[in-house]
């Protein structure tokens, strides 16, 4: 899929540029690493929204909290993986 932005500010552009090049890749790499990352933080809106509505969360303390998210993660880029599209 191809994307087009129009009327990029010159100073956007240079700094996009910037980083770009500070992390080793392209301006086109960049974005769409960047993009990327959004979209897949945006899955957890709707994770976020069920979790307030439930209450707000879990109740009691979790023995380790470091192993309950690297599960939720590993589960998360699980689905992402297996989606295809992450928006």
């Amino acid at each position: 899929m191809n994307l087009l932005i129009r009327d990029v500010p010159d100073g956007v552009r240079r700094a996009l540029a910037e980083r770009a090049a500070r992390r080793g890749q392209s301006m086109q790499a960049y974005l769409v690493d960047l993009i990327t990352t959004d979209a897949r933080r945006n899955v957890n809106i709707p994770l976020l929204a069920a979790v307030r509505a439930g209450g707000g969360g879990i109740d009691e303390p979790a023995d380790d909290p470091g192993a309950d998210l690297r599960e939720l993660r590993a589960s998360r880029e699980e689905q992402l993986s297996g989606s295809g599209d992450p928006a």
